[in-house]
């Protein structure tokens, strides 16, 4: 598959659909400062039909609840997702009609769908309409009322993608599409053939998802890369946090959880065989389960569906398990999709997605799939707020049972688009629901329509978030900028896991397994060691069992999303078995190399970055992180050991809130010359600063002053002004001005440490630690060595170098070697120092020591 191609594509097929779509709307007399009257006849001297006026109306209707940016953007996408849909099925030979709509049998821009216009049968075809069109050579209209009849003719099979197209979308459909360069023209042209077949090498389902994924990419650097502490709102949640997960990843979290419940209760299996990414213990033994159940009973949910690509993948390994029961592959299908897959996303396109992607899936295995019209169990989430209230009384008639149950779920789901499946069901009869839906199914009551369309899929949802499955399995969105509603019902509703939307949901997905199902995730690793996390740490370990567990290599997922990830596995169950452990941190590269790494560490368990790992005895170190690769030396060293807080007091510092008012390099003042601290009691006004800086041992990185005039009243101020205290940005000042260990709060390098001599301040970037003369020195020795680097990676997997990380580092006594370590560790100083003031940049410099 030429992603490359995809994305350049996506990329730009979103901006021309995006402009056509406005001029269509532009022509209509709808712009983004307004429109021409509502109800006009006429727009632009162009005389408008009754359907015309119709949609006009409906879509003006829409711009005043949505925005015009908003509902341009949804029909822009909306023709790009039917336009890959419609490629992808005639690639592979699955249009019912069997007749090409964008290209010939030789796959050259020459749409059989105009040429055997004469021929069609498709249904709602008016052939008088294609006899005139013809007649008259409006080709480019032909093709639009072509493709608009294939689309709704499509309904029948996959209401789910191609929804009737009688509204405004029909309105807004972009011109010139049979014109050299249009956004189908370059579906053709831009993206080889053989990435829709799925009969070929570099064909597969997935490509849905792939330009989807690309057509939103633009959107998505919109949203994130300006937050800088911006919250996110409802509407660019889905853009924000949609991510597509890399195909060998997702291999890995349905093989070790859908794979492995079966393989737990099928002892004779030979599944495993099939599952490239299982993952054993070293003696390759596996603990089967006394529990046999059918291939109906693996159920299968991803939360936060996107675009279907885990339950694709488990679709192939569910048929295996089907099959090995006995099963032709074809009799599976159905059974599959109907008992053992389902998805929810609160992104309307995603699930459209992956309704689409599994459907085509269903079609692969059974050619007649599409003629059952058999529907998967996916949907988007409904709010809601706009249910109109005289069809639920409709719906209830006179059972209070039915109104009470109702009502409770209308007021789950109101702004549910917000919450998503991190959303908890009441306790309702779906049954009794589900029934009087069948009831009023032939009704030909006014509301009955209405009930159908708005008030079955939100019981339906409801019902699938009520459930319990074998499996679930998602890539769950990764997001803390939170908007007050959202920030409020997560205080509410996951208080102790709402770190992030990530961690709430590794709670969430447990609470939908079966009491002995897994969870599977792909998630930032930060929630193994960090302090925001550890509530979730202490649950999951003392309540759960970490199954298996892949922690990628610094910056691996950086092409597709700056977070450090891991891949992981819950059992929801407490068993006292090692955790499986792949740590691929020393192989630094792309996905690709992590997918070679995890094959071979797979293959051979004794390659030295496998582990296994008991969760009792992660307690053992402070903050309870999941330190599986700690040595039981290194444990040890945590009890019978001081914490680095009993000997020394790392601090933080200062913040400024305005640096550019406060900070200046040393070199834009005039400050006298004689010592630093010196020159600062004489200035009284400008002092030295400790600010971190890049990786340095021992001494350096003293290039800021701070304006700390008269015991710092200006910054005080200034402080109290903003936060109404000092004491939030101006912390432990009682350690200002005292000799130090200064280190650098965030670095792209190692950890380093350096000696700060009196006289100085430190900042909320140069973290400082005080201690004793007598072990100032053999503590920065301490904090320098690769003894350090080892304990720091217990509790820290990123850049930042926290007070709480150091305050944890274990200090033995004081043993013989104490003097010479202290001699070597001042000498280190008093070389590293001699080498900074060999350059300008050194307040202390006199002379290159080349001159």
């Amino acid at each position: 598959m030429d992603k490359n191609a995809i994305k350049k594509y996506a990329m730009w097929a979103r901006k021309d659909l995006i402009n056509r779509v406005k001029t269509k709307a532009y022509q209509y007399g709808i712009t983004e400062a307004g429109a021409v009257e509502k109800d006009a006849d006429s727009v632009n001297g162009k005389l408008l039909s009754q359907a015309e006026k119709r949609q006009r109306h409906a879509l003006l209707q829409q711009i005043s609840e949505n925005g015009f940016d908003h509902v341009i953007d949804e029909v822009a996408y909306t023709w790009f997702n039917r336009f890959c849909a419609l490629r992808f099925m005639e690639v592979n030979g699955y249009l019912p009609s069997h007749i090409r709509v964008f290209t010939d049998e030789d796959n050259n821009f020459k749409p059989q769908i105009l040429t055997e216009a004469l021929n069609l049968s498709l249904p709602g075809l008016n052939i008088d309409k294609v006899f005139e069109l013809k007649e008259d050579n409006r080709t480019e209209e032909l093709y639009k009322y072509l493709l608009i009849v294939q689309c709704n003719a499509l309904n029948s099979i996959l209401p789910g993608m191609f929804q009737r197209i009688e509204d405004y979308t029909e309105l807004l459909f972009p011109d010139n599409l049979l014109r050299e360069g249009s956004v189908i023209a370059r579906l053709i042209s831009d993206i080889p053939a053989d990435n829709f077949d799925v009969r070929s090498d570099n064909g597969q389902i997935e490509i849905i998802g792939w330009l989807y994924q690309y057509y939103i990419t633009e959107k998505h650097e919109e949203v994130v890369d300006p937050l800088h502490g911006k919250t996110v709102e409802k509407d660019d949640i889905p853009a924000a946090t949609q991510l597509f997960t890399t195909d060998w990843v997702v291999r890995y979290i349905v093989d070790n959880s859908v794979g492995r419940y079966w393989i737990e209760r099928n002892p004779d299996s030979s599944l495993k065989e099939y599952l490239q990414y299982f993952v054993l213990p070293k003696d390759r033994k596996i603990q089967y389960v006394e529990d046999r159940i059918e291939p109906q009973d693996v159920t299968v949910f991803d939360p936060c569906v996107g675009s279907g690509h885990f339950l694709l993948y488990a679709f192939d390994v569910l048929v295996k398990i089907y099959t090995e029961h006995g099963y032709s592959a074809r009799d599976a299908v159905n059974s599959i999709v109907v008992n053992n897959l389902f998805g929810l996303d609160i992104d309307e396109r995603a699930a459209q997605l992956a309704y689409f992607s599994l459907m085509m899936k269903a079609r692969q295995y059974d050619s007649r799939f599409l003629e059952r019209r058999i529907q998967p169990n996916i949907f988007a989430i409904r709010e809601s707020n706009y249910l109109s209230r005289d069809t639920f009384d409709y719906i209830v008639g006179n059972s209070a049972e039915l109104r009470t149950d109702l009502q409770a779920l209308v007021d789950t789901f109101y702004d549910a688009k917000e919450y998503g499946s991190l959303l908890q069901m009441p306790n309702v009869d779906f049954k009794g629901l589900f029934d009087r839906f069948d009831q009023i199914a032939d009704d030909i009551h006014f509301h009955r329509d209405e009930a159908i369309r708005s008030y079955l899929p939100v019981v339906q949802i409801a019902e699938i978030l009520s459930r319990k499955y074998a499996a679930v399995v998602t890539n769950p969105p990764y997001l803390n900028k939170f908007d007050a509603k959202l920030k409020q019902f997560i205080v509410a509703n996951y208080k102790n896991y709402g770190g992030d939307l990530f961690s709430a949901f590794i709670y969430r997905n447990l609470l939908l397994c079966k009491a002995d199902g897994f969870a599977g995730y792909m998630t930032p690793n930060v929630w193994m060691f960090i302090k925001t996390y550890e509530k979730l740490r202490q649950y999951l370990l003392a309540e759960k069992t970490i199954s298996s567990l892949i922690q990628l290599a610094k910056g691996a997922f950086f092409k597709e999303a700056t977070v450090d990830i891991c891949s992981f596995v819950l059992k929801n169950k407490k068993e006292l078995v090692p955790g499986l452990y792949i740590r691929l941190e020393e192989f630094k590269g792309g996905m690709d190399v992590q997918r070679q790494k995890v094959l071979e560490a797979i293959a051979n368990p004794n390659c030295g970055y496998f582990y296994e790992a008991t969760a009792s005895n992660f307690s053992k170190i402070p903050g309870t992180p999941v330190a599986y690769w700690a040595s039981e030396k290194a444990r040890s060293a945590y009890l019978s050991a001081k914490c680095m807080d009993e000997v020394a007091k790392p601090r933080h510092g200062l913040a400024t809130s305005d640096n550019d008012r406060f900070l200046k390099l040393w070199y834009e003042i005039n400050i006298n010359k004689g010592s630093l601290y010196d020159r600062c009691q004489l200035e009284k006004k400008w002092f030295p600063m400790s600010k971190g800086g890049s990786y340095r041992k021992w001494y350096g990185n003293l290039e800021w002053i701070i304006n700390y005039e008269n015991d710092g009243k200006e910054i005080k101020e200034y402080a109290i002004s903003i936060y109404k205290c000092s004491t939030r940005t101006i912390q432990n000042t009682q350690f200002y001005f005292e000799e130090g260990l200064t280190w650098s709060a965030l670095t792209s390098g190692e950890f380093s440490v350096r000696w700060q001599e009196k006289g100085a301040l430190f900042g909320s970037g140069g973290y400082c630690a005080f201690t004793n003369d007598d072990i100032r020195f053999f503590i920065l020795a301490l904090l320098n060595s690769k003894i350090t680097k080892s304990f720091i990676q217990f509790v820290s997997p990123t850049i930042n170098y926290e007070v709480g990380h150091i305050k944890t580092i274990p200090v033995l006594e004081k043993t013989v070697y104490d003097n010479e370590i202290d001699a070597i560790s001042k000498e280190d100083v008093m070389l590293s120092r001699q080498d900074w003031d060999s350059y300008e940049t050194s307040w202390d410099f006199k002379k290159h020591p080349l001159i």
